[in-house]
């Protein structure tokens, strides 16, 4: 692990192998299906960079013997000139609970690597163990919860995987059927699906497979919601809003996609994790 980011082990290409840069090489060429000159320069910018190592992190020249299993760190592609300081809202006995900016991503993924609350808390705290018990959507801000300690993974993600935590949701949304706005609690079921896997959510006919409990909290130029998602589906909130003719604020899925360069993709979602009520704790923000 290097900088809250673990290698990636390559596997060693068929035939004789007698060096390090043999196994990187032929290994990078085989994922990346590329050759020549490109792949002689990936391979020497790995080697000059520092990031092909052992299972111990010892780091390999390009004439080193073959090691019994070879690992390459790759390159961070938004690597941050100072590191996001992340707010602890709450802590116990092997969990952390921060305050997730919007904009920053749950897990790294994409583009969105450094720019992660897990790689940001490891660096953080110094923990390379640490993992989210759930996540949060990259634009959405508030309560996210990671584990701090392995022997408890399990546990507290089996929490959110029965049904056992419940969450509740702040959103700020265009105004919206004046019939829900009577400050009772509705309960919207929903059939939610993605199109060959992409986004965004769509609703489709069928047995619901989303339960949805909204409240109209306050109305003016903007109305305030109260959620609580029963069930926990992609984008689930953002698209029930949406399909009850509220979408969220600054959303740029829902109810239209926005075109890639809209300023809406970067952050300003208004949709905020508050609380999380778990077996064991509760922890809130603002």
């Amino acid at each position: 692990m290097r900088g809250g980011l673990p290698a990636r082990q390559l596997a060693r290409p068929p035939g004789e192998i007698t060096t390090a840069e043999q196994w990187v090489a032929g290994a990078l060429g085989a994922l990346l299906t590329i050759d020549g000159a490109e792949l002689e320069r990936i391979t020497q910018t790995a080697f000059a960079d520092g990031r092909v190592v052992t299972a111990r992190e010892e780091t390999l020249a390009p004439d080193s013997p073959p090691p019994t299993a070879l690992f390459l760190h790759r390159p961070v592609p938004d690597e941050l000139a100072a590191p996001i300081t992340l707010t602890v809202v709450g802590e116990g006995d092997g969990w952390l609970a921060i305050d997730k900016p919007s904009g920053l991503a749950t897990m790294p993924r994409g583009s969105y690597v450094a720019r992660s609350a897990v790689v940001q808390a490891r660096r953080q705290f110094g923990n390379d163990a640490i993992i989210p018990a759930h996540r949060l959507d990259r634009l959405t801000s508030g309560v996210l919860l990671l584990v701090t300690d392995p022997a408890r993974r399990a546990e507290i993600q089996g929490w959110f995987a029965r049904g056992l935590v419940t969450k509740h949701y702040r959103a700020w949304s265009v105004p919206g059927p004046v019939a829900l706005a009577d400050g009772d609690w509705h309960d919207i079921r929903l059939r939610l699906a993605r199109k060959d896997g992409t986004l965004p959510t769509l609703i489709v006919p069928g047995e619901p497979n989303t339960h949805t409990r909204v409240r109209v909290i306050a109305t003016s130029e903007h109305w305030q919601w109260e959620l609580i998602p029963v069930t926990g589906r992609t984008h689930q909130l953002r698209a029930t809003l949406a399909h009850l003719g509220a979408p969220i604020c600054g959303d740029p899925l829902y109810p239209v996609v926005a075109p890639t360069d809209d300023p809406r993709w970067v952050s300003g979602l208004g949709l905020r994790s508050c609380s999380l009520v778990t077996p064991e704790f509760q922890v809130s923000v603002p």
